[in-house]
């Protein structure tokens, strides 16, 4: 069975087992932190950036100067920029690392092995935790609609794409 089958039957075991235990059953609520939680887990060693599930939007503030947005391309600390989610600051850090692996030669290859081994390693468990996708999209929904109302759901009819 393929993945995406697997999500929507969770998707609609969730909707079974709120209609059987109705609002009560945000029992299942600790499984919703711990896939969002592994899903974090992949994303910031994979793009070097998080994941905002939650809080409010922020303000608006005013656009940085040409200048001043060519100086921060330049990443002051690249595992700080990793964690902070500064996409572009990893992305010139990762050209100009690169840069220098292909430059130095059978040891830089050995570099790059590492960064294929850890690519894999990563792609494997990328996979592993998918695997517990339709469980996480059970206890999201579940706990959701458990929480919220039918109409959360409801609202999902009237998509902007379908307009």
């Amino acid at each position: 069975m393929k993945l995406f089958q697997k999500v929507l039957i969770g998707f609609v075991l969730g909707e079974i087992l709120l209609a059987i235990w109705g609002p009560g059953v945000v029992w299942i609520k600790p499984v919703e932190p711990i896939f969002i939680s592994l899903l974090k887990m992949l994303i910031i060693p994979c793009a070097g950036m998080n994941l905002v599930l939650e809080g409010p939007a922020k303000e608006a503030v005013r656009a940085p100067s040409l200048v001043d947005t060519v100086v921060n391309l330049i990443p002051k600390n690249p595992i700080g920029a990793m964690a902070d989610g500064k996409v572009l600051q990893v992305i010139v850090f990762a050209l100009f690392f690169g840069y220098a692996m292909t430059k130095t030669g059978e040891k830089g290859k050995a570099v790059l092995k590492f960064f294929e081994g850890f690519a894999e390693t990563m792609y494997k468990l990328t996979g592993t935790v998918m695997g517990f996708a339709p469980y996480g999209v059970f206890a999201l929904i579940a706990t959701t609609v458990g929480t919220h109302g039918l109409s959360v759901l409801i609202s999902l009819l009237d998509c902007p794409w379908k307009r």
